[in-house]
């Protein structure tokens, strides 16, 4: 039901951060473009989720949170293997 907006981070290609981020327990989001869904939608299975990866799964194509935490998150796309990762490291 909202946005949280990821930050470029300068120098890099194709990699942005939240800084820190409180996720709930039992939440379910998808990666998107802000405020559309028509260019990037991102569920569970188009990433790959590393950094505390055990603590999230697959619930009707959302990333679902099973225990609550804070984190900073790092999406990163690489053009050579056209893959997402979406790393979770607990703040």
């Amino acid at each position: 039901d909202k946005d949280f907006a990821f930050t470029y981070v300068a120098g890099s290609t194709y990699k942005y951060e939240i800084a820190s981020q409180a996720i709930e327990a039992d939440a379910q989001f998808k990666v998107r473009t802000v405020g559309t869904w028509d260019k990037i939608n991102l569920g569970y299975d188009s990433v790959t989720i590393t950094g505390d990866k055990d603590n999230f799964e697959s619930k009707d194509g959302n990333i679902f949170c099973k225990t609550a935490g804070t984190y900073k998150i790092t999406l990163s796309f690489d053009a050579e293997e056209w893959l997402w990762t979406l790393d979770f490291t607990k703040k």
